[in-house]
């Protein structure tokens, strides 16, 4: 069912993508757009409210890698009465949203997208980012998601809140070209441009952390996301040469170097130990050799698919 949502997603993404740039023609849009609404209506009905909920909890879960938040849930809130849907994060911290989020409707102040901002009188560290998915009476349901960094997006937001909205309620409040993944790959493509020429290569570096959840989900979410920035923190430190890393996922990242064609090593002048808190973080590992931006067309599907990552281990 996941991989089944994600790549709906990816699709829809392409699509809209595709169309904005003038590579599919309308009568091409429309035939793609029949096609994604079949998928779309097959999806939805093998989704049961409170019944597969899991694949619902994972959309939360990669929001709150993607868009470093702490906390996504999706809650039903009236003035009086406050009930918890799916979530995905730090249990604690539902308790301090709900006088907050009691107070936001009682006030009348909720519109489609709005903040809370942080209180720290009543224990709120974080600010509150709302987004109201349907209204029945006195009854409000709310995407929301917690976060203090300055590396939150709403954009990213929006575009999670719209797919919950979608497979929920089979509404859309705003579809965004904008995800994480998005942004990242164009990082990507632009970091080969720019280091790919007749004397110079990039090489692809792929680690994957196969146990990383497993290793550290009891010890809550944000020791996972702690983790990550942890190992993304030792690629940033790995060579002097001119080289960018990304997060992929919780599990995935990469990291691009800048390589010398003439220079027959091609390997990491040093062999990366990965930890958090003292325990070493096991990994696999991929090198890909990138001549020419058209190179991440093998990359993506030959790396980066669910194919690749279980062959290495996944």
């Amino acid at each position: 069912m996941k991989r089944d949502i994600s790549n709906l997603i990816l699709s829809v993404r392409n699509t809209m993508k595709d169309f904005s740039t003038g590579e599919m023609t309308i009568e091409q849009a429309r035939e793609e757009y029949s096609a994604l609404e079949t998928r779309y209506t097959a999806l939805r009905d093998r989704i049961e409210p409170g019944v597969n909920t899991g694949c619902l909890e994972s959309i939360c879960y990669y929001h709150n890698i993607e868009n470093y938040s702490i906390l996504s849930a999706l809650v039903s809130v009236s003035a009086d009465h406050f009930n918890t849907l799916l979530y995905y994060g730090s249990k604690s911290l539902l308790e301090k949203i709900v006088t907050p989020l009691k107070e936001h409707i009682h006030a009348g102040t909720q519109s489609g997208i709005s903040r809370i901002p942080p209180n720290t009188e009543k224990g709120l560290a974080h600010t509150i980012h709302c987004s109201l998915l349907k209204t029945t009476g006195e009854e409000r349901i709310f995407f929301i998601a917690l976060s203090s960094s300055a590396y939150f997006t709403e954009s990213s937001f929006i575009y999670t809140s719209s797919i919950l909205k979608k497979l929920l309620f089979g509404q859309s409040i705003y579809i965004s070209s904008f995800s994480h993944f998005e942004n990242v790959e164009k990082s990507i493509r632009d970091f080969t441009f720019l280091n790919c020429d007749r004397e110079h290569a990039v090489i692809a570096h792929i680690f994957t952390f196969p146990r990383i959840v497993r290793t550290f989900s009891h010890m809550g979410t944000a020791a996972m996301l702690d983790a990550s920035r942890s190992i993304a923190d030792t690629l940033g430190s790995i060579t002097r040469l001119p080289s960018e890393h990304f997060v992929l996922s919780i599990k995935d990242y990469l990291l691009l170097v800048k390589h010398r064609k003439n220079d027959p090593a091609t390997a990491l002048p040093r062999k990366p130990v990965f930890s958090y808190n003292n325990i070493v973080i096991p990994h696999t590992y991929q090198e890909y050799r990138l001549e020419n931006e058209t190179a991440l067309f093998t990359l993506w599907p030959d790396a980066l698919t669910d194919t690749s990552t279980a062959k290495r281990g996944q």
